[in-house]
């Protein structure tokens, strides 16, 4: 055979070979949904194809309308969002198919009606919302959708959350825990989680309260003077496992201001910054780095540091009446006392820093004198104390001897 018929045959062969080309299109049919299903959500459309040259790529219709939507890999399979259309809308739905070779056809023609009236997602439930770690740990089930998009975690202070911020959003199915730690745990914290599928729908879930603050204020405040020193006791119950601290404060029973800080699980403190006989009202508060509780009961006490003297006593004697009285100021400079001889306390005499006696002397036959005593310091000067009165009640006869006998004289003399 020689190389001009060899390149004859080839060439015949390959004449043949092209008016065989494939002009058949591909033949198709939808698998899925079936026709008169209801349908909702996230739709996915099923199709198998096949063709001599070789399927390209399919393209979903809807209503004759090319979606853009398209795939080119079997099975092939092409997903829209039902929501974009009207609810029970019937929709006509077909995929164009074509070849390597051009060719194109239409598949089998299906007609689906839209339902979204109950396809928005099942809301979620809280399981728990806890204190740790500086913050609200919470969690919540599992979303059972099949098209599940997307969490979203919402927190407010209200709790119909009117005024409800967005804290956490995640689009991990199985990410159901989330600590919140830009809180106050003394406040009441309303959550709400939110669940979005791949349709754009959204279902709110049920609002939770985080633990009530009212549990974590300190309670049983006492406060007692000590025995010895001029100092108030405090204690209280610490009810609180996650406080950085408790904030003393002191008042006048209406407006309180602090007065100092103690540390984590301390229950007692001693108030050394105390006045003379002045009343204090007390309370206590924990606190942590993002707010403080609410006080604990107030309570009210004396301050044992005392400044008037008390237990004034009087006896006369001949003509004098003698004063003593307790000493209950650390701080006196001295003692002013007065006297009340009928016409109304005047000052009789002061006496030096921890004197507790005066006499009082050259007094008249007859008059009731009545004291009392205060303390002073600097310009202040303090309650007085109890009254007491005392008269000078006797007097002595004394003879005396004169020259005549007979004519006695009397001398008498009053003390």
């Amino acid at each position: 055979m020689n190389k001009k018929f060899l390149l004859s045959l080839i060439l015949i062969f390959v004449v043949i070979a092209c008016e065989q080309t494939d002009s058949d299109p591909p033949v198709s049919s939808i698998i899925s949904p079936e026709d008169g299903a209801v349908v909702s959500d996230v739709l996915t459309v099923r199709a198998l194809a096949v063709d001599e040259s070789g399927v390209k790529s399919g393209e979903l219709y809807i209503d004759y309308d090319a979606t853009g939507i398209s795939d080119s890999t079997s099975p092939y399979s092409f997903t829209f969002n039902t929501t974009l259309y009207a609810n029970d809308a019937y929709l006509e739905i077909f995929v164009n198919f074509s070849d390597e070779e051009g060719n194109s056809s239409n598949s089998d023609t299906v007609v689906v009606q839209v339902n979204n009236q109950e396809a928005a997602p099942n809301p979620v439930q809280m399981d728990s919302i806890r204190y740790e770690n500086n913050g609200f740990l919470i969690s919540w089930e599992e979303s059972p959708d099949n098209d599940f998009e997307s969490y979203s975690l919402h927190r407010s202070l209200s709790n119909y959350m009117d005024t409800s911020e967005l804290v956490y959003t995640t689009s991990i199915k199985t990410s159901t825990v989330y600590l919140d730690q830009d809180v106050n745990p003394f406040d009441y914290n309303f959550y709400r989680v939110d669940v979005h599928d791949q349709g754009g729908l959204s279902t709110q879930g049920p609002i939770a309260a985080s633990p009530s603050p009212l549990v974590y204020i300190p309670t049983g405040l006492t406060a007692e003077p000590d025995s010895i020193l001029p100092i108030i006791h405090m204690t209280w119950i610490d009810n609180c496992v996650f406080e950085d601290g408790f904030i003393i404060e002191r008042g006048d029973g209406t407006t309180f201001y602090e007065i100092d800080r103690v540390g984590a699980g301390i229950q007692s403190y001693t108030d050394r910054s105390l006045g003379l006989e002045s009343e204090y009202w007390y309370r206590v508060a924990a606190f942590t780095q993002g707010g403080e509780s609410a006080p604990s009961n107030v309570v009210s006490i004396i301050s044992p540091i005392t400044f008037s003297p008390s237990d004034l006593e009087a006896t006369s004697s001949n003509e004098e009446i003698s004063l003593s009285w307790v000493d209950n100021s650390e701080l006196e400079q001295g003692f002013i006392i007065e006297r009340d001889a009928g016409d109304g306390f005047i000052l009789l005499n002061t006496v030096a820093e921890d004197v507790i006696n005066y006499s009082d002397v050259g007094l008249l036959y007859g008059i009731e004198y009545s004291y009392r005593v205060a303390a002073y310091f600097d310009t202040l000067v303090s309650d007085y104390s109890n009254i007491v009165s005392e008269r000078i009640n006797y007097f002595t006869l004394e003879w005396i001897e004169i020259e005549s006998a007979l004519s006695p004289m009397v001398q008498m003399t009053h003390r």
